[in-house]
């Protein structure tokens, strides 16, 4: 999205039609990341007022995952205050990137929901590029150990991975 206000309403648009072309069908909107655009001067200057406007008209079509990724930073230093803002908005987050501060996450690095009596289950992974994250960002940023004890139940995605941000199920506390 980046910031992209001049884009939201044909957005809208295009997912209305899409909802109503489909109505009765479960929907989830999946936002991976990049929300915000620090070279967006109106999105600076606004601390994204539009771009929180899109994520709540969104919110107001259907359940929305937002992975926390390095420009949900942009505008503000802190991870956490994103992801407060974005809950209040009742936005699931998800993400793999730990918050150094404290035991807790930013946020769960998965999320089951219940679409149609389905389980959907969406994984957040963001990059552990240290240079992709603003400066005052990168000490904020602490990596989430791999919860890797056990097996996994098929090989993971890259053969002789075991225990790294390739094998993000295992991540995620998932078999893989």
């Amino acid at each position: 999205l980046h910031s992209a206000q001049e884009r939201a309403p044909a957005l809208l648009a295009v997912l209305d039609a899409a909802l109503a072309a489909n109505r009765g069908v479960p929907a989830l909107i999946a936002v991976n990341g990049d929300v915000f655009e620090r070279g967006n001067v109106l999105a600076l200057r606004s601390e994204g007022a539009a771009d929180w406007a899109l994520l709540r008209a969104l919110r107001a079509r259907a359940p929305v995952v937002l992975n926390l990724g390095n420009h949900e930073t942009a505008l503000v230093d802190d991870p956490a205050v994103v992801v407060a803002r974005a809950r209040a908005l009742d936005l699931l987050v998800v993400s793999n990137i730990g918050d150094p501060r404290g035991a807790a996450p930013y946020a769960p690095a998965r999320v089951t929901l219940s679409l149609g009596g389905r389980r959907v289950v969406v994984v957040g992974i963001a990059t552990d590029a240290a240079a992709t994250y603003r400066a005052p960002v990168r000490p904020l940023r602490g990596r989430r150990a791999p919860s890797c004890s056990a097996k996994p139940a098929t090989p993971p995605i890259v053969p002789s991975c075991r225990c790294c941000p390739m094998a993000a199920c295992c991540w995620a506390g998932m078999s893989i």
